[in-house]
């Protein structure tokens, strides 16, 4: 009997059972498929071994205008740039002092240390640079109570404790310092919260689960997360459902922190930031209504910074900042520019957001309901088609509105952890012609699975 060819169509089939997708692979890991046959995909390196604190949740990548190469990564606690093998912690300060540090207490054989510091506004797992210790506390040198600690407890608004680089030698309370206190760190996993604050007073009767909070049993507390874009060759750094933050590349790694400050006058709470295309607007997603005032933040809401002025957000006669609040949605979830405009997301639409000049400077058209994004970083935009990760469905902007067909739709949503979905990250490898769907599956707090689009068909695969 003659030998006859198999014809095995590319691309996995799990809408189907394997019976029913004859003929089509059903199954595959780290697999992509090229010339219509699987392929290995490369395999993963890790960085360096301590090189960086926390989970990443952003990347930027970008030459300064000398031609030296950045990446700038943002964890749940730190904000690092890394050029030419070296690695900058560039987080934020919050705020610093001089005496501000009144007290250190030890306890004898322990290097734990608890440090007095009113209104400190410190959290579990902050970071804190301790310097000029007055002297030596309970056998602990003043040179091991200096440096960088990261806080460990926060018995109250007035104490914290660290790991001091020596156990005490006795009970002992004494000495003052200077604290400086980086930007407050959020969770590496997002998380349902079931303690004080979670629901409303009276809401249910005491020691009994609360009905009408998110999934019927508490509030979801989700994991920190940065929004990071160019300005010029700097950086503007958006922390999630926090403040905006700038880096001036021109100082190099070498200048560190100093070169991190508070971008003036900016909103204080916004839930993503962007900066347009070439009319250079810096734009607030979710942001307030009251610039400086964190309550008002309105998660529909949306404001823009003068043109090329990162610093100017109070709308006048003189300057073309302004703002707009969208209806569409429960709150707006990310954005990326395309085609002379700016696409933004909510839970559920798509709107453009196009530069028209004064007076307005920006208009508006909603393109398409019942396709919101899952995540602050699931779309990308490639070659001026942009594509999604929706709630329940894959999706494209080319001009129109279009869900993707894919063969593992059913598999990939069924296999989501909900709770985690903010974390999914989206890619464009343009050496393979793929987007890429980083997310985390139903049993992981942290991503663990990818899905692949190819570009060169139409489907998901």
């Amino acid at each position: 009997m003659p030998l006859t060819k198999l014809q095995i169509a590319p691309g996995i089939d799990k809408q189907n059972t394997e019976y029913g997708a004859e003929g089509r692979w059903v199954d595959c890991d780290n697999v992509r498929f090229r010339y219509g046959l699987p392929e290995k995909i490369g395999g993963w390196e890790k960085v360096t071994s301590d090189a960086l604190v926390g989970a990443t949740r952003a990347i930027l990548t970008y030459s300064g205008l000398d031609g030296v190469k950045y990446a700038i990564y943002g964890t749940n606690k730190k904000l690092y740039a890394y050029s030419e093998n070296n690695y900058a912690d560039i987080t934020p300060i919050r705020s610093t002092g001089t005496g501000n540090i009144t007290q250190f207490a030890t306890t004898n054989g322990s290097t734990t240390v608890t440090v007095t510091d009113s209104s400190h506004g410190a959290l579990i797992g902050d970071f804190v640079t301790i310097a000029s210790v007055s002297g030596a506390v309970g056998g602990i040198s003043a040179a091991n109570l200096q440096g960088e600690f990261e806080i460990l407890t926060v018995p109250d608004s007035n104490t914290f404790t660290i790991e001091a680089k020596a156990a005490a030698s006795s009970d002992a309370t004494g000495a003052t310092a200077n604290g400086t206190y980086q930007i407050n760190t959020g969770s590496a996993v997002s998380l349902f919260g079931y303690g004080w604050g979670a629901g409303t007073w009276g809401a249910s009767t005491w020691n009994s689960t609360r009905s009408g909070l998110t999934g019927g049993q508490g509030v979801l507390l989700e994991s920190a997360k940065w929004a990071l874009d160019n300005w010029g060759e700097d950086v503007l750094a958006l922390q999630f459902n926090g403040g905006l933050f700038y880096w001036d590349t021109s100082g190099g790694l070498s200048s560190n922190r100093a070169a991190v400050t508070n971008v003036s006058n900016a909103p204080t709470k916004s839930r993503f930031m962007l900066v347009s295309g070439d009319d250079r607007h810096v734009i607030c997603f979710g942001t307030e209504t009251t610039i400086g005032t964190s309550s008002t933040q309105d998660n529909m809401f949306l404001r823009w910074s003068g043109q090329e002025a990162e610093n100017v957000w109070t709308p006048t006669a003189t300057n073309t900042a302004g703002s707009k609040r969208l209806v569409d949605g429960n709150f707006i979830q990310t954005a990326v520019r395309s085609r002379g405009a700016v696409l933004i997301w909510t839970d559920t639409a798509l709107y453009q957001m196009q530069f028209i000049g004064p007076p307005f400077t920006f208009g508006f058209n909603q393109l398409g309901s019942a396709c919101g994004c899952i995540g602050l970083h699931a779309a990308v935009d490639v070659g001026g088609v942009s594509f999604w990760m929706g709630t329940d469905s894959f999706f494209l902007f080319d001009g129109a509105v279009q869900k993707i067909p894919c063969t593992v739709q059913d598999y990939v949503f069924d296999d989501l952890n909900q709770n985690a979905k903010q974390d999914i990250f989206c890619a464009a490898n343009t050496d393979f012609n793929e987007v890429m769907w980083f997310y985390p599956s139903l049993n992981s707090s942290q991503i663990d699975r990818m899905v692949v689009k190819s570009l060169v068909c139409r489907n998901i695969i």
